[in-house]
C-alpha cells in the first residue's frame, strides 16, 4: 500500500501590468500571499467597484482578484472574472491561462487545453503556460507531450524551481526514480529550504531501496516543517518496511497521530509496525479503525489477517487474506517484501 502521494501541484504567473501599483493597499500584493488573500479579494473587489479603471487595466484587476479566487477553491467566480476580462482584453495571455487553470482543477480538461493554447499563441514564452499544458496533458495521458512541456518550462527558465519539481514529479510517477532524485536535487539547491522537495526526494530515494538518503530526506522534512503529518508517517512507513529502528518508527507514527487523529495511512503504518513487534492486539486494533474508515483497504485487511492467525483465530484471519487478495491480488507478494508472511 502506498504510504504517500506526490500530486500535481500548480502555480499561477504573477506577472501584471503597472496598472496596480495605484491602489492602496495593492490588491494583487495582498492576493499573491498565501496569508491575506481572503483580504485581497476584498480590496480587489473595491478597485473593481470604484470605477476607476476600464478597459486593460480593469481586466488585469479581474484576472487578479479572478487568481484570488483559484488560490481559495472558488472556481465558478475566478471563471467568471477571467470572461469579463476577456471581453475587455481578448488579448490577455494571463486572463487565458489563469482561466485555463480554473478548468484544469474543475478537470475540464479539454477546455483548459483550449486556454492554454490561446495563451501560448498570444505569448509563446510564458513558462507557466507550458507548466500548466503539461499538468493537463499528463492528466489527459499524452506524457510524451506533457514531458516536453516541462521541458520548456525550464529551457525558458532554468532557475525555476517550481519546474524542475513538476517534472520530478512526472518521473516519479513513472517510477524513473533516478530522474527524479536528480530533478528534486536541483529544486533544492535553488529553493533551499524547501520542505516539501526534501519530503518527496526522500520518499524516491525510499523506493529506490535507499534507506539511508531516505531517512536523511525524510528528517530533513520533518525539521523544516514539523507540523506535516505526512512526513512524519513517510519516516515512520521507511523504518517499518525496512525492519530498521521500529521503536523509533512507532515513536514517529505516534506523532503522525498526534497532529491528524484517525490519519488513515498513519493508523495503517502503525498496525503493520505492532505486527512487526509482536504486539498483536494493538495491530489488529489499528487495522480495524482504518478499516472502519476505509474498509476496502487490501492491506490493511491482510495485516489483519495476519494479525489475527499470529493470535489464533485462524478462520477469522484467513477470511481477512482472502478478501484482501480478491481486492489486491498481489498484496501477498508485498508483504513478503516487508519480511511478513500467512
Amino acid at each position: 500500500m502506498k504510504r504517500t502521494v506526490i500530486a500535481v501541484a500548480l502555480f499561477i504567473a504573477s506577472a501584471f501590468t503597472p496598472a496596480l501599483s495605484q491602489t492602496t493597499p495593492d490588491c494583487r500584493s495582498l492576493i499573491l500571499d498565501p496569508a491575506t488573500v481572503k483580504k485581497g479579494i476584498e480590496v480587489c473587489t473595491g478597485v473593481i467597484e470604484s470605477g476607476r479603471f476600464s478597459g486593460a487595466d480593469l481586466a488585469d484587476v479581474l484576472v487578479i482578484r479572478g487568481h484570488g479566487y483559484n488560490e481559495t477553491g472558488d472556481f465558478d467566480k475566478a471563471i467568471a472574472d477571467f470572461d469579463k476580462a476577456l471581453t475587455l482584453n481578448p488579448k490577455s495571455a494571463f486572463a487565458f491561462i489563469n482561466r485555463g487553470k480554473s478548468y484544469l482543477q474543475k478537470v475540464e480538461i479539454d477546455r483548459a487545453l483550449a486556454d492554454f493554447e490561446e495563451s501560448l499563441r498570444l505569448d509563446p514564452n510564458l513558462p507557466d503556460t507550458y507548466l500548466h499544458r503539461g499538468a493537463a496533458l499528463e492528466t489527459k495521458g499524452e506524457l510524451v507531450r506533457a514531458l516536453a512541456d516541462y521541458d520548456r518550462v525550464i529551457q525558458l527558465d532554468p532557475a525555476y524551481a517550481k519546474a524542475w519539481q513538476q517534472r520530478a514529479r512526472y518521473h516519479a510517477r513513472k517510477k524513473d526514480y533516478d530522474r527524479a532524485i536528480a530533478d528534486y536535487t536541483e529544486v533544492i539547491r535553488l529553493s533551499g529550504s524547501h520542505a516539501e522537495a526534501y519530503y518527496e526526494r526522500g520518499v524516491a530515494h525510499s523506493e529506490r531501496k535507499n534507506f539511508n538518503p531516505a531517512l536523511e530526506d525524510l528528517s530533513k522534512a520533518i525539521e523544516l516543517a514539523p507540523a506535516e503529518p505526512a512526513y512524519w508517517n513517510s519516516r515512520c512507513w521507511l523504518r517499518a518496511i525496512n525492519n530498521r529502528e521500529l521503536e523509533e518508527a512507532l515513536k514517529d507514527c505516534d506523532r503522525a497521530l498526534e497532529l491528524k487523529p484517525d490519519y488513515v495511512p498513519a493508523l495503517d503504518s502503525r498496525a503493520l509496525l505492532k505486527v512487526l513487534l509482536g504486539r498483536f492486539d494493538q495491530a489488529i486494533a489499528d487495522y480495524d479503525a482504518v478499516l472502519k474508515i476505509e474498509p476496502k483497504i487490501p492491506a490493511s485487511l491482510f495485516g489483519r489477517g495476519i494479525a489475527r492467525l499470529r493470535k489464533g483465530d485462524t478462520a477469522g484471519g484467513n477470511a481477512d487474506i482472502e478478501a484482501a487478495k480478491a481486492i489486491d491480488p498481489g498484496i501477498a507478494e508485498e508483504f513478503v517484501g516487508y519480511g511478513v508472511k500467512p
